[in-house]
């Protein structure tokens, strides 16, 4: 595994539910899925992975401070249009 990844999040049901979904950046296979995208949750799934490095995310609020919280030497870069992905 890289320690290049992205965090991002989806519509898993179309306006019913939103899902949080990593990805390895070098290789472009989904990491994992979290049912939530929940900053207490999205912290202790970053905080059980401290091999990454690189955090690409789009501008939300709670996967900034979740990635501060759980990986503060990582490098967040944000990425609004997955651009990276």
């Amino acid at each position: 595994m890289s320690c290049l990844w992205h965090i991002y999040d989806f519509e898993f049901n179309k306006r019913f539910r939103y899902s949080t979904i990593f990805v390895d950046l070098i290789t472009h296979q989904s990491i994992d899925i979290l049912p939530t995208r929940d900053r207490i949750k999205v912290t202790e799934w970053l905080h059980s992975h401290p091999e990454i490095q690189i955090i690409s995310r789009d501008g939300s609020p709670s996967y900034t401070r979740a990635a501060s919280d759980a990986i503060p030497k990582a490098i967040q870069v944000g990425d609004r249009w997955r651009i990276l992905h």
